[in-house]
Parts: C-alpha cells; sequence; structure tokens
C-alpha cells in the first residue's frame, strides 16, 4: 500500500490522491469483512487458499510490472482486498479444524510470530533497496 501511495503521490503531486492510494487496500478488507464473510463457511477452505494465494500472486507480479495505468493498479487493489478478508478467514478457520486444544494456541502463535516477523523482514529489505 505504501508503495502505491508512494506512485500516486510522484505522478499526481496530490496527497488526497496518495491517501486514497493507501487506503485502497485496507478498506476493501473492512467491507469485504461486513458483506462476504458467509463464503468463508461455504468454500472448500484448501482449493479456495490455494486459488487465492496463486491469483494474488499474479496481482503482486501485475502490479510490481508497472503495466496498468494508476487508475487499474487502484481497480486491482481493491478488488484483491475485498477477497483477501475471505481469505483471512477461511485460513484462521481451517486453522482451527486442523490443530485442535493447547495446539491451537501454539499453532496461532507461531502463525501471527512468522507473520510479524516476515513483515519485519521485508520493510528491513525494503528499507535497505532504497536509495
Amino acid at each position: 500500500m505504501l508503495a502505491l501511495s508512494a506512485l500516486l503521490y510522484t505522478a499526481t503531486g496530490s496527497a488526497l490522491l496518495a491517501g486514497l492510494g493507501f487506503v485502497a487496500g485496507y478498506l476493501p478488507q473492512a467491507l469485504g469483512a461486513m458483506t462476504l464473510l458467509s463464503l468463508a463457511d461455504r468454500v472448500p477452505s484448501r482449493a479456495f487458499l490455494a486459488g487465492w494465494d496463486s491469483i494474488r500472486a499474479v496481482v503482486t507480479v501485475t502490479l510490481a510490472s508497472g503495466i496498468l495505468p494508476l487508475w487499474g493498479m487502484l481497480t486491482l487493489v481493491i478488488a484483491a482486498g475485498a477477497v483477501d478478508a475471505v481469505a483471512a478467514a477461511t485460513r484462521s478457520a481451517l486453522l482451527a479444524d486442523v490443530l485442535t486444544g493447547d495446539r491451537f494456541i501454539l499453532g496461532r502463535s507461531v502463525f501471527n510470530l512468522s507473520s510479524g516477523g516476515m513483515q519485519i523482514f521485508g520493510f528491513a529489505v525494503g528499507g535497505r533497496s532504497s536509495p
């Protein structure tokens, strides 16, 4: 979201559009959570997560390639954000099905730890690679 926001600011010089670019990834997740979460109980968990992660990889490559105009990037980020709320709920439900009792508590902790660690690692690599 930060890269898209910076790209919007560089291209347009508008702080408003940069702010909208930043919110474009988070607001659809909230709206998707309010409207689409019932799908998380209806889809086959593993197939949905495998398919969604593949689609998300294609979205990431498309955004990184820069072949879309800014409005296309925003549209893609908004659409991916809405579906990502369903994927997060499906992933949490699958974890509860696979791990029971105390294993769930440990598994959830490991999941949160690895997620936070990868965010920190990503920020460090991004900060180190920027001029």
